[in-house]
């Protein structure tokens, strides 16, 4: 009787989080946008093609929502068998309405200098 107790309040509890779905549509032209929730308010949304194993392959969007002070930041970056590769351009928002840009270089999902 307690182990279906403990089951039904499980359920009731895991329920409270629906927030944390992660959704994955398509739209089109062999493009996606996945969803990954972390919080209530802190999620990510990946956009752009996939590989024919499902990773993330070529220029991709990654728009994180709720994880700074303006509430998003944006990182455009190209993908290679889902790892990083290539120059990434990052996006954060600022105080007088310009956005602060910067860039970081990886090879293969490990940051390395940029060159010139």
């Amino acid at each position: 009787m307690s182990a279906i107790a403990l089951g039904i309040f499980f359920l009731l509890a895991t329920g409270s989080f629906a927030y944390l779905d992660n959704k994955e549509k398509y739209l089109g032209d062999g493009v996606y946008e996945t969803t990954e929730n972390y919080s209530e308010d802190e999620y990510d949304v990946t956009t752009g093609k996939r590989d024919d194993k499902g990773r993330w392959h070529g220029a991709i969007t990654i728009t994180s929502y709720g994880s700074s002070f303006f509430g998003w930041s944006k990182e455009e970056v190209n993908m290679v068998n889902g790892k990083r590769h290539g120059k990434s351009k990052n996006t954060v928002p600022q105080f007088n309405g310009d956005p602060f840009v910067y860039y970081t270089c990886y090879n293969m999902g490990e940051t390395v200098e940029c060159e010139e």
